[in-house]
């Protein structure tokens, strides 16, 4: 963009000389030099003999061009040898970079390590990459054309990389990798020689890019005047919201990189937030220059140098013009966000998670005395110093897991339930729930042992059971053969188990229902080997989820489908911890289950429980268990409002109900009784439920936070969207701008220095010619470089336009 600067007339030899160089290197860049085995001085002259231009970098700082050079690195980027050879006398330490716009190239710089199948024509670009294997690196192209540098975007709006063209480089071999101490590595080409042209598909695909990102922000079109400024400041006098701006300036005086960009940022959100009365302007002002200064200071650097009373200036026209562009109420609906009146600093609210004590009350004291069972959990528990409700949740299923899958609960809604237990353990990063998984273990001894596996996929659950034998010629039939009846699946993290269901066509949540439930597992598939089936009631399945409170969507998004109401929730912190650890009892034992315990074909009829599991069970293979008539008539109750229709009645309690029965017989059975469900296990559960609840509601509260903190900060993050978007704008129409201004220099010179206005326009192709009349032709007569000359022409366009000699550019 041609401006009027302090260089005494020198816009007309600067851009005449770029011009020239541009297109001298454009037409020599098209071969790479093989630097394979060259010192680095070697290289940077074999890369300048070959017309690329060469600049010397910093190893530790490669991004930095100007980091040996200093500024106006662009103009002092070569291909002379004695030039290059100077610098590395001088830096013989230093890497190699290649100026992508004077030598001619495009660089596409990919982030990820497969490259995705709409960006497949970049496989024909040179390649340059640090690594030995994957797809991450450098693809060069040759062009004559300057592209607008950034984000690399795939059409769906995912970032991949950087482009890299006109003034920006890219390291290049034999350079070792700025970290290379750490990670190890150095930049090679796979394949110098000629450099391709860039593809049609490539000039179509930056084309589009660019469009994208300049049609998010259509605004700022007015002219922004010194007295727009001053009326603005004049306007902008209210203070509704001081501690508002105290956020940006915090940010900006943190910032160690992109400073310039965090003053910008800053300077539109304040301009903002000042329209709608939250801060007066002139203050904002002050402070984000004030912030500014201390983010360079704290570098070592200097404000000045950087940006400058007069660039300062120029922010704040821009910061301006950016909020009278924008609808008032957007810039009150996104400060609202970030500061609404129900503000609160997320920061460590899951730091110090522990189920909330509203009602229904839990009398934690009486719980844990009511048996020596509980009470020994709970000592051995805080003689660990982990959580006694997280180890209850882990000891529970363990027990579970020790009896038999044909023992079931009565049918009293459709068939007989399943005794597959879930628990989800509740807590922060580090608050113990490995530590509380593993004092479970240590204290609770079953009998068998139980079988831990990871959660996987719906489809590999059935898998961790049994697989199929291929046919002998002894058996020529496909054979099921059964490798456990009882499994504790564990994910540490809910983040995995949210990931698995999140997959296409996933089955995971479906089959974690129709396992808690006890129903038949496995698919029947085409391949024989892949159809493993597991029948009702002749497994147990348990599983054990860790759930940090801010991440526990996981679960709770599937509340339609039931899934958070089919789990135990319980935290794994102990408010009550007393300061020294008791001594931890003894473990605790629990035999196998009693053969007696009611007869089922397992042991009647010879056959092991790993050969039955793709039998269905019949009636009479079923041990029932006697349950209390309190917990009957409480889940009769339910299920008669149900099916009269009552609309008070949320239908999910129902799976709370069956919960707090599965948890009554885990409780008696941790107790060593096999006889029936007592009144006292169905309180007990009672009050481990009401744990449940209360945990489970902390995570819910967490999740709400989480997302209006969420949303508070998508106000300022559309903002900064907006910006960087206007910001792609400007960078492309300031270099459109410039390069059409070339274009009427290089007319005027070909035409001796003058020629009539009207010639002028019709030499410039059909879509620079509105450019030419909104922008181009003022910028140039206000810079001094073009002057008008009164024709003879008619009408208001009849004169000349002649190119401004100075004594100083002759």
């Amino acid at each position: 963009m041609v401006t009027q600067s302090a260089d005494n007339g020198q816009t007309k030899k600067r851009t005449r000389r770029k011009t020239s160089s541009a297109a001298t290197q454009t037409a020599s860049a098209r071969s790479l030099p093989d630097v394979t085995g060259l010192s680095m001085v070697d290289a940077a002259r074999a890369y300048g003999s070959a017309g690329l231009a060469v600049l010397p970098v910093n190893p530790a700082r490669p991004k930095n061009p100007g980091s040996y050079v200093g500024k106006g690195w662009p103009d002092k980027s070569s291909s002379d040898a004695e030039q290059i050879t100077q610098w590395w006398q001088r830096w013989p330490n230093a890497s190699i970079a290649l100026h992508t716009g004077k030598s001619g190239l495009v660089a596409f710089d990919l982030d990820i390590d497969v490259l995705p199948d709409e960006l497949a024509w970049m496989r024909d670009g040179l390649f340059q990459a640090t690594r030995t294997c994957g797809e991450r690196g450098h693809y060069v192209f040759a062009t004559a054309d300057t592209f607008v540098s950034g984000h690399l975007a795939l059409t769906n709006g995912t970032v991949v990389g950087e482009v890299r063209s006109g003034n920006s480089v890219i390291v290049a071999a034999p350079s070792p990798h700025h970290k290379a101490k750490a990670e190890g590595g150095q930049y090679r080409w796979h394949r110098p020689g000629a450099i391709p042209a860039l593809p049609v598909a490539a000039h179509t695909y930056l084309r589009t890019s660019a469009q994208r990102l300049s049609a998010q922000h259509q605004g700022a079109a007015e002219l922004i005047t010194d007295e727009t400024v001053r009326q603005f400041l004049a306007d902008t006098t209210e203070n509704d919201r001081p501690k508002a701006l105290a956020s940006l300036t915090r940010k900006v005086s943190a910032a160690r990189a992109g400073t310039r960009d965090e003053v910008r940022n800053a300077l539109r959100i304040a301009a903002g937030e000042a329209r709608i009365g939250l801060y007066p302007f002139a203050q904002a002002i002050a402070e984000i220059e004030s912030a500014a200064r201390q983010s360079y200071e704290v570098r070592g650097d200097d404000f000045d140098a950087h940006i400058g009373p007069h660039e300062y200036n120029r922010l704040i026209v821009n910061g301006v013009k950016f909020a009278l562009s924008r609808p008032i109420e957007d810039l009150r609906a996104e400060a609202n966000r970030q500061f609404g009146t129900d503000h609160r600093d997320t920061v460590g609210v899951f730091d110090n998670l522990t189920f909330q004590r509203t009602a229904p009350a839990v009398d934690d004291e009486a719980f844990w005395a009511s048996r020596a069972v509980l009470t020994d959990l709970r000592q051995f528990a805080r003689a660990r110093r982990v959580a006694p409700w997280a180890v209850l949740g882990y000891a529970l299923a363990r027990a579970v897991c020790a009896i038999p899958p044909h023992v079931v609960l009565p049918a009293l809604v459709g068939a007989e339930a399943s005794l597959n237990l879930f628990v989800a353990l509740v807590g922060p990063s580090g608050a113990g729930k490995g530590g509380a998984s593993g004092a479970a273990k240590s204290w609770l001894r079953t009998e068998p042992e139980t079988v831990i596996a990871p959660l996987g996929s719906g489809e590999g659950m059935a898998k961790v059971y049994a697989y199929k034998r291929k046919p002998t010629s002894a058996n020529p039939a496909w054979t099921q053969v059964g490798l456990e009846s009882a499994v504790l699946f564990d994910a540490p993290e809910v983040d995995n188990l949210a990931a698995l269901s999140a997959r296409n066509s996933s089955t995971l949540l479906p089959q974690l229902r129709s396992a808690y439930s006890g129903e038949d597992l496995g698919f029947s598939y085409a391949d024989p080997a892949k159809s493993v089936r597991l029948c009702a009631y002749r497994y147990r399945l348990c599983l054990t989820v860790g759930v940090q409170p801010g991440r526990g969507s996981g679960l709770l998004d599937d509340a339609d489908g039931g899934t958070p109401q089919r789990f135990v929730w319980l935290p794994t912190t102990d408010p009550d911890i007393p300061d020294e650890a008791p001594e931890a009892p003894a473990a605790y034992e629990l035999p196998i289950w009693p053969t007696n315990a009611g007869a089922s074909k397992i042991t009647l009829g010879g056959t092991g429980a790993l050969g039955l599991l793709d039998v269905p069970a019949k009636p009479g293979d079923l041990r029932t268990l006697t349950i209390p008539t309190v917990a009957r008539t409480a889940i009769d109750e339910h299920r008669c409002k149900m099916l009269r229709g009552d609309a008070g009645t949320d239908p999910l309690d129902g799976h709370r109900l069956l919960c707090r029965l599965k948890v009554a017989a885990a409780l008696m059975w941790l107790d060593r009784r096999t006889d029936e469900v007592s009144e006292q296990d169905w309180e007990l559960a009672g009050t481990v439920m009401a744990v449940s609840d209360a945990t489970r509601r902390s995570v819910v509260a967490a999740l709400a936070d989480k997302a209006q903190a969420s949303n508070r900060a998508r106000g300022r993050a559309d903002t900064v969207r907006a910006v960087a978007a206007e910001e792609a704008r400007a960078d492309m129409d300031a270099e459109r701008i410039e390069r059409v201004a070339k274009n009427v220099v290089s007319i005027l010179e070909d035409f001796d220095g003058e020629e009539s206005r009207s010639n002028v326009r019709k030499k410039l192709v059909s879509r620079d010619r509105s450019i030419f009349e909104e922008h181009v032709e003022q910028e140039l007569i206000e810079s001094g470089v073009i002057e008008v000359i009164e024709s003879a022409g008619r009408g208001s366009k009849g004169y000349r336009l002649r190119l401004v000699e100075r004594s100083d550019s002759k």
